[in-house]
Parts: C-alpha cells; sequence; structure tokens
C-alpha cells in the first residue's frame, strides 16, 4: 500500500491561498511607466499615473479610478485610452458622472470599436478627452496631483473586461492604455506613455491572491522535488 501522506499534503497545500477566504473582487491595475511614442516622458517618479479598475465583486459595474499622483509642475494629460473585452459592445457602456480631485474639466467621452487611435499606431475601443490645449492658461487641464473616478456599467462588464490590448499598426505594444501627456519640462514638450507589454502576462499588476497561488505552485515543485530525493536516499527507491 502506497504512504498517502505526500498526496494530502499536496492537496492541503494547493488549497492554502483559498481557504476561508470569501470570493475577492477583480482589480485590474494598469501603471503608465514607458514612453512609447519616441516622444519626451514625464519628469516625476514612475509609475507617471496609473489606472485602476475595480468591479468590488460584482457583474455590470466597474469603478474606474484614474491617478496623476506621479505628474509634477504643469504637466496634465489631454486624452486616456482603453480597451475594451472583444465580446462586449463599447457602445454599451454607461458612464456615471465623475467624482474629481482637482478642478479640471469634465471628460468627453468617446467609444468605438478599434476607432480611438494613440501615438504608434495603436489601436483603442474607449477614450476620455480631457481637452489637448496648448495655451499658458492651465485652468481646466486635468494635471499633476489630481484624480478622477467614474462609475461604467453595461451587462456582463466586469475589470477584467478592460484587461485587452490594443490592436497595433506598426508601432509599438500591444498596450492596455495609454495616456498622452504634455506640458513636459522647461520646453513644454509632450509624450505617449503606456504599461508598455513587452510580454502580454506581464502588462498589469497580478493582484495579490494571483501572486499567493503562484508562489504556491512553486513551492509545491520544489517540496515534491525534495520528497522524491529524501524518498529514494532513505527507502532506496530507484534504486539498482
Amino acid at each position: 500500500m502506497k504512504n498517502g501522506f505526500p498526496t494530502l499534503f499536496v492537496a492541503v497545500f494547493l488549497l492554502l491561498p483559498f481557504l476561508g477566504q470569501p470570493a475577492a473582487a477583480e482589480m485590474l491595475t494598469v501603471p503608465f511607466e514607458y514612453e512609447v511614442s519616441n516622444g519626451f516622458a514625464p519628469e516625476g517618479n514612475k509609475p507617471w499615473a496609473k489606472a485602476t479598475f475595480d468591479d468590488e465583486g460584482t457583474i455590470g459595474s466597474v469603478i474606474l479610478d484614474i491617478d496623476l499622483s506621479n505628474l509634477v509642475g504643469d504637466e496634465f494629460i489631454g486624452r486616456a485610452l482603453f480597451n475594451l473585452d472583444p465580446a462586449l459592445d463599447p457602445t454599451s457602456l454607461t458612464f456615471g458622472p465623475p467624482t474629481k480631485i482637482g478642478s479640471f474639466a469634465d471628460p468627453v467621452i468617446v467609444v468605438g470599436i478599434d476607432t480611438l487611435r494613440a501615438a504608434g499606431g495603436q489601436w483603442f475601443d474607449l477614450k476620455f478627452d480631457f481637452g489637448e490645449s496648448n495655451s499658458n492658461d492651465t485652468e481646466g487641464r486635468f494635471g499633476a496631483g489630481e484624480s478622477m473616478v467614474i462609475q461604467i456599467t453595461a451587462p456582463g462588464l466586469e475589470a477584467a473586461s478592460f484587461d485587452f490590448s490594443s490592436n497595433s499598426d506598426d508601432g509599438p505594444g500591444p498596450l492596455t492604455g495609454a495616456i498622452h501627456v504634455q506640458n513636459i519640462g522647461a520646453e513644454k514638450q509632450s509624450g505617449w506613455v503606456a504599461d508598455y507589454e513587452l510580454f502580454p502576462i506581464l502588462g498589469t499588476v497580478p493582484e495579490p491572491g494571483i501572486l499567493v497561488h503562484l508562489l504556491s505552485v512553486a513551492g509545491l515543485g520544489l517540496f515534491t522535488f525534495g520528497w522524491r530525493r529524501y524518498g529514494r536516499r532513505k527507502f532506496g527507491h530507484g534504486a539498482k
């Protein structure tokens, strides 16, 4: 009769990250930390901005938070673009009134399947247009230290619905999101910044629960390897 202890241990080890935990809300974080248009990078710390999609454990509603905490000086964004699950229709999205920290104007929201272009030939499904003013008047710009929270609703919508890559003509990417930063430096330059998915799995920040499970699987592999070596030495398994 084979010893059942290793099998039981493995089963418990795999279940540990999930024991005693309720169903967690989905959250997708898109960090904007790479300049992708051969333009100019913002001067603050990375990520210069981030977008967080949180469905709070419900289907049909997502809270989007765009945070510009790490822009500096007079830097501001004119546009923010995102993607949507191809199984969903962007025209079905409904947007609540934005909650703003700052004095910037409400964005104009535009939707369309692969019709919204960022630099580098990247095409997106959803655009928040905050204005592209090049005047010296900073009133109304969505700028450094400001943030916006807005609710998005649609049948079947969840945070993961925005975890899709742009279609590309010939530029870098594909990208999960992109923003156009202006008024960079003394020369008032601009650049498109994004999460820049060098590899799709690294495009966004993994949630803690997912990370714990990946570490558990890695630990299982080390345990299994060590158990087999121990068993061979102690009990002579595999000896000729």
